[in-house]
């Protein structure tokens, strides 16, 4: 199902008295709510998997009611697809702030690399959720993740064309060798967060941008005349 968008669930309060909770006004109270539900289900999915965390679980660990859960998810689903959103918005936030920048192309892939990693050894529970957990959870799940490969492939292709040295090579190849080196880092990086050796990331970025760097150099004599 889709989304439940989180202003139908938190009223405007522009006019007239507003209403309170001690000291929280209805929609403070409503965005605590929500806050504790995604932690609460990042928590469960990255303890229990998907199909061990039910929603009792969820509202348990949050200390809200059912009632309150589905003010702002249809079902488990959706609150795993926000769960899913949140952290990788903020892995894309921290690679389009690498791509605006200028520094020289080798210097940019390793804080890329740097950036993403750094952002998710900032919330293990959350990189769990968005590299093991969500795979294969459902349909829906499969088709987000594909969805967000597309636009972090969107951001490292346009990369490459701006470099130039993939001038005059097919669209798809271009398409093909983002999506694999950002293939190729993601799976690297989810064994690191199954075996606990995340918290150490900082290890792991020159191996993984040298790999980067290979990847997406094209062979000798691949650019256009």
């Amino acid at each position: 199902m889709s989304p439940r968008s989180r202003s139908d669930s938190v009223p405007a309060t522009a006019s007239g008295p507003r209403r309170t909770y001690g000291q929280q006004s209805l929609t403070e109270r409503r965005e605590d709510q929500y806050r504790r539900l995604i932690e609460a289900a990042r928590d469960g999915f990255a303890e229990h998997g998907y199909a061990g965390t039910s929603i009792e679980d969820i509202v348990a660990r949050a200390r809200v009611s059912r009632t309150s859960f589905y003010r702002f998810f249809s079902d488990r689903e959706d609150c795993l697809l926000a769960v899913y959103r949140e952290g990788t918005e903020r892995g894309l936030a921290a690679l389009k702030r690498t791509a605006r920048s200028h520094p020289p192309a080798e210097q940019k892939v390793r804080a890329g690399v740097a950036g993403f990693l750094e952002t998710l050894a900032a919330d293990l529970a959350l990189a769990h959720v968005v590299l093991i957990d969500i795979v294969g959870a459902t349909p829906a799940a499969e088709q987000a993740r594909v969805e967000v490969r597309r636009r972090i492939a969107t951001v490292v292709e346009e990369e490459l064309k701006e470099s130039g040295l993939w001038q005059g090579r097919p669209e798809i190849e271009i398409h093909l060798v983002a999506l694999a080196t950002m293939a190729g880092i993601a799976e690297s990086v989810a064994y690191l967060v199954a075996t606990g050796g995340l918290g150490d990331w900082r290890q792991a970025v020159e191996p993984l941008a040298a790999f980067a760097i290979r990847a997406l150099t094209p062979p000798a004599g691949a650019g256009g005349a």
